[in-house]
């Protein structure tokens, strides 16, 4: 079971904290917010691919995601079970929810900050009571977002502050009716710069060309995406009975900026 948190508000908001796991807070800027958490039994091992957030020179350019209707199926072997009633508590003080095998409450406004947050539940029948904890560092600032101006030159984004063994990443995002389209990348938080180098072709115009075209790796840029979070390898984790696996608690701090 993975625990993760979200928060996702606009640009000179930190955002906390989300992942592809079990638990989820959500923050906007307005008064939304909710925190859901689902449980799974004993299975046929199946084991979440593991994403890699390794800096390398470049990025990953042209990522297309379909937002077409989905549906979910079960799997054999695998159940949403019951944790009992599920208590957070931090620096903003505590919220409790409980629910069969989905969670959902209302965040006090400011519950969420840097600091160490306890978790735990009662457990039920199926589950065991757990208890556990996870520290969130303090978020970064985003300081720049820089576009090109010309022709051939990078998209920077630049941020201050957060913790040095953080990981950020990057993303460039462009959407159609149907399909989002993402370029992006890993580095260091301490690193303060993240630059997309544009992919050119054709030749100049003084050279006898008929010019010079460069794009991101897909047809423009609508928005920039920058997620501060801890490396896969540092996550919190903790036991309880009745699960296959450990239970990992992740935290995102998610800043989304648009363009139009």
């Amino acid at each position: 079971m993975v625990l993760p948190l979200l928060q996702r508000s606009p640009w000179k908001q930190p955002a906390v904290f989300r992942s592809a796991g079990n638990l989820s807070t959500f923050r906007t800027s307005a008064s939304l917010r909710a925190c859901s958490v689902r449980t799974k039994s004993t299975g046929p091992q199946l084991t979440r691919p593991v994403v890699s957030q390794t800096p390398v020179a470049g990025y990953i350019a042209n990522s297309i995601q379909l937002s077409g209707p989905s549906r979910s199926c079960p799997v054999a072997g695998y159940l949403q079970l019951s944790a009992g009633t599920i208590v957070v508590s931090g620096p903003g003080g505590s919220v409790s929810a409980t629910g069969p095998a989905t969670y959902s409450q209302s965040l006090p406004s400011g519950f969420l900050a840097a600091g160490t947050y306890a978790i735990s539940a009662t457990g039920s029948s199926s589950v065991g009571g757990f208890q556990g904890s996870v520290t969130l560092d303090p978020p970064t600032k985003i300081t720049d977002v820089n576009p090109p101006e010309t022709t051939g030159e990078p998209f920077t984004v630049q941020w201050a502050g957060g913790s040095s063994g953080d990981v950020v990443k990057v993303s460039l995002v462009f959407r159609t009716f149907m399909t989002q389209y993402l370029s992006y990348g890993y580095i260091s938080a301490g690193a303060g710069t993240y630059s997309f180098q544009p992919i050119c072709t054709g030749n100049p115009v003084s050279a006898g060309g008929s010019g010079v075209f460069c794009t991101f790796g897909m047809p423009g840029v609508a928005e920039v995406v920058v997620e501060q979070m801890p490396p896969t390898d540092q996550l919190s984790t903790f036991q309880t009975s009745g699960l296959s696996g450990n239970i990992q608690v992740q935290w995102i701090y998610r800043y989304v900026i648009g363009l139009n």
